[in-house]
């Protein structure tokens, strides 16, 4: 096993989807962004319907990341960096979702706002960061879940995430803590 490779337990449930992405990085060295690029589906497109490629942050300095990636198709990826390694196996693996909420940011953007996002950004912020998406056939968590019921979701409908649901990680920050 690569020695970078080797701070990733591919055991963790949080790692589903991603295993077989992970498994395409080779080398010893961290991947960079053209190692990266190789594992982009076809057809990865920003909002715009630009490609997605990624790119050295040190080749993109002061731009506004949201508006950059929407207006080029660049993604800004720092090297060396997990965090930036994660954000790239989200875009490769759920690029419907990265363009949606990219496209949602851009639409959004508000130049009089002095920097603020607002509370749509900073909701899709937190959803890029540390989501989860969960899907299934319990009508009764995914209620509990809307209403933020925990102890119904939880402990009494504990049984159901063993076989009625599934969590997709879609946040890369989550990645990058497991």
């Amino acid at each position: 096993m690569n020695h970078w490779k080797s701070v990733i337990d591919p055991e963790l449930a949080c790692w589903e989807g991603y295993r077989e992405l992970i498994a395409g990085l080779s080398g010893e060295s961290f991947p960079g962004s053209d190692v990266l690029g190789r594992l982009l589906p076809p057809g990865a497109a920003s909002g715009n319907g630009l490609p997605i490629r990624f790119v050295p942050a040190s080749l993109l300095p002061g731009m506004q990341y949201e508006q950059h990636i929407y207006e080029t198709g660049e993604v800004s990826t720092r090297e060396n960096s997990w965090h930036d390694l994660f954000n790239a196996l989200a875009w490769c693996r759920l690029p419907k979702l990265k363009a949606a909420m990219n496209t949602r940011h851009y639409e959004e953007l508000d130049p009089g706002k002095s920097g603020r996002r607002g509370r749509l950004r900073d909701a899709l912020t937190l959803l890029d960061e540390s989501g989860v998406i969960v899907v299934g056939s319990n009508p009764d968590v995914l209620q509990a879940l809307v209403s933020r019921d925990w102890n119904a979701a939880f402990v009494t409908q504990r049984a159901a995430w063993r076989s009625e649901l599934q969590v997709l990680v879609c946040g890369h920050a989550i990645l990058e803590k497991s």
